[in-house]
């Protein structure tokens, strides 16, 4: 029943998006594009459900060429239950797409599904670590003082809620010391709550947390509590302090710099002009320039000769200056929206149904995956073993 509202309500979205009111059958197709297995096509179609604004690419793309060797998909992976070819656990682990680049060389590049190299896949979380780079710029620019400056100072809303008194640093660090929950057991975690009032209905903003029963339940700082809004929030102290749109930001000082090859997008919490680009979540771009994201980081803020983001911004945002993992039973560590894994220099962008830009500094490596997993962050294991071979097999000596 759920496929068959996805199928109808796809016919009349074109028309249904410019309503000021999204009709029941819009709201119905929006609230299903995580349903599995059609998110294989819903994944790279997220424009044709919810209204969105453009970030142009500009005059100049920078170079990413094909490597003079290519990864074999045959080659062996263990995902834990024996070795099968990578082809294959491509599509053990519900792939999209994966590209593999090596010494700033694409080695492999691979499309399912029907989606191929002009296919704009929604980065879900991989987004945040978007908002990191943006604010890293402001910071730069002299916008915004620096991480230890109290975020209410830009946007004075924030004072009449649990966020108030919180640093810039708190809020990137997920460590706001609010109630806010992305994740619960029982009941309706608040980032449905949010996510249904403003991007599915399209009636109040996602960072309009009037909704939610909000307290302050740790002081800033002290707990890790991995949270959509605040990177919501953490967009929109960018705009109040740079007077600029998120989309645009991203265009004048992430995208064009960084010589993207195609434009990608923003989906909006609402129609315009009340609606803001979803921060926490929202952004779509084709695989090739989430690689090139990727190797600008690797690179520490640097593509094809131009300084896109501070390097101090990026050493910095890539770390993670504790011990335990932020995660119960996991190697993760967390920085400034970007996640990291204890002893090791791997650093990710995660979106949770299975995007990654993985970043590794010691094979030089960066492995760019969009899936549609079943599940809500339901594959992180066989992924781990997936990129560790991935890595393994393009950093082996070659007979050439």
């Amino acid at each position: 029943m759920a496929a068959f509202r996805i199928v109808a309500g796809i016919v009349s979205l074109a028309v249904l998006t410019a309503c000021s009111e999204p009709r029941e059958g819009l709201v119905e197709a929006r609230r299903a594009v995580e349903t599995y297995p059609l998110s294989a096509v819903t994944f790279r179609a997220m424009d044709a459900f919810f209204p969105t604004v453009t970030v142009h690419r500009g005059d100049r793309t920078s170079t990413l060429p094909e490597g003079a060797w290519s990864l074999d998909g045959d080659t062996p992976v263990d995902l834990g239950d024996g070795a099968v070819t990578l082809e294959r656990a491509l599509r053990e682990t519900d792939t999209n797409a994966l590209l593999v680049v090596k010494d700033g060389e694409i080695v492999y590049e691979r499309y399912l599904n029907g989606s191929d190299a002009s296919s704009r896949f929604i980065g879900w979380s991989v987004s945040k670590s978007i908002v990191s780079l943006l604010a890293g710029v402001a910071i730069d620019e002299g916008y915004i003082g620096g991480v230890d400056d109290v975020a209410d100072t830009y946007w004075p809303a924030l004072r009449d809620t649990p966020f108030a008194g919180v640093t810039i640093r708190e809020l990137l660090r997920m460590r706001a010391g609010t109630s806010y929950t992305e994740w619960k057991r029982s009941g309706t975690p608040d980032v449905d709550v949010l996510a249904d009032q403003s991007l599915f209905r399209g009636e109040r903003r996602f960072t309009d947390i009037g909704a939610l029963r909000l307290e302050r339940d740790s002081e800033p700082g002290e707990r890790f509590n991995y949270s959509t809004l605040t990177t919501c929030i953490l967009g929109r102290v960018i705009e109040e302090a740079t007077g600029v749109p998120l989309a645009e930001y991203t265009q004048e000082k992430l995208w064009k710099p960084a010589g993207m090859q195609s434009d990608g997008f923003w989906l909006l919490d609402g129609n315009p002009p009340e609606g803001r680009a979803f921060a926490g979540g929202g952004f779509n771009a084709v695989l090739r320039d989430f690689a090139r994201l990727g190797l600008m980081v690797l690179q520490r803020g640097e593509l094809d000769g131009v300084r896109v983001v501070p390097a101090g911004w990026v050493e910095e945002s890539v770390s993670y200056a504790g011990t335990e993992p932020v995660l119960p039973r996991t190697p993760r560590g967390y920085g400034y929206q970007w996640w990291t894994f204890l002893g090791t220099n791997v650093h990710e962008a995660v979106g949770i149904h299975g995007q990654f830009i993985s970043i590794d500094p010691d094979t030089n490596t960066v492995i760019v995956k969009t899936s549609y997993w079943p599940g809500r962050g339901g594959g992180e294991r066989e992924n781990l073993m997936l990129f560790t071979a991935i890595r393994d097999a393009v950093s082996a000596p070659r007979n050439d």
